[in-house]
C-alpha cells in the first residue's frame, strides 16, 4: 500500500523515479513498518489487481475517482496511469467490480 500520510508520498507517486521498493515509517492498521513499491514499479506489471475487502475501502476508491487527487488518495495514481491493466475485485465473491468507471 502507498499511504497518503507517508512522508515519502511524493517520491512514491513520482512516475519518473526509478522502480524501487521502499521501507515506510510506521503507518496503517496495524501501525507497523512496511515494505511497499513505488508507482513506477507497480506500473511495470502487465496486470494490476485491487482487491476490495470492505465497504469503507470501496468508498475510498469512489472518492479517489471523484476528487482525482493522488496525494490524498494514492490509488488514483493507478487509475490515471494504468487504466488498461487495472482489475478491481470484491474479496468476498472474487467477482470483478464493474460499477467502478475510470
Amino acid at each position: 500500500s502507498i499511504f497518503s500520510k507517508s512522508k515519502k508520498i511524493k517520491d512514491l507517486l513520482n512516475i519518473s523515479k526509478a522502480p524501487n521498493l521502499h521501507l515506510t515509517e510506521k503507518l496503517g492498521k496495524p501501525k507497523c513498518l512496511r515494505i511497499t513499491m513505488n508507482i513506477s514499479m507497480i506500473l511495470k506489471s502487465k496486470k494490476i489487481f485491487l482487491i476490495i475487502n470492505s465497504k469503507k475501502k470501496l468508498k475510498v476508491l469512489m472518492k479517489a475517482l471523484q476528487y482525482k487527487d493522488s496525494l490524498k488518495h494514492p490509488v488514483y495514481a493507478l487509475f490515471k496511469n494504468a487504466k488498461n491493466r487495472l482489475n478491481i475485485f470484491d474479496s468476498k465473491t472474487l467477482k470483478r467490480i464493474k460499477s467502478v468507471h475510470y
